[in-house]
């Protein structure tokens, strides 16, 4: 971290708006914050020592440590729940698998029987067309 700050830097660092660093400024929360002329305007210089004193930081990290938990959680949650969908998913495979095993048989026997008719049925055709 860089040794001053300007408004925009601490309002990112901080994960607040602008306008929540110029009320933190006014209220005095960064003691030696100080503007300084850059060109036709006045820019404030905050100490980034001042950011640690104020313990600010240390809520934005305790809160990025919070969220990454719950990404965390989040995320643990997630795969949980795909490895249960995958468990079903194979289950149905192996319940669709013995079903047609016990189809094959049948469906085959019937398509040769058809076979065997049409076979029978050509040759009758002949026979009495003749």
């Amino acid at each position: 971290m860089k040794d001053y700050l300007n408004i925009n830097e601490v309002a990112k660092e901080l994960g607040v708006s602008i306008p929540t660093v110029r009320l933190k400024l006014e209220r005095k929360v960064f003691p030696n914050a100080h503007q300084v002329k850059q060109g036709k305007r006045k820019v404030w210089r905050i100490p980034s020592s001042d950011l640690i004193a104020s313990g600010l930081l240390d809520k934005v990290k305790a809160n990025e440590q919070v969220m990454a938990d719950n990404r965390t959680n989040a995320l643990e949650i997630e795969i949980d729940r795909l490895q249960a969908e995958l468990r079903h998913t194979r289950e149905l495979l192996e319940r669709a698998d013995k079903e047609l095993a016990t189809y094959r048989p049948i469906v085959l026997n019937v398509l040769e029987t058809r076979a065997e008719q049409e076979k029978r049925r050509s040759l009758w055709q002949r026979l009495t067309n003749s």
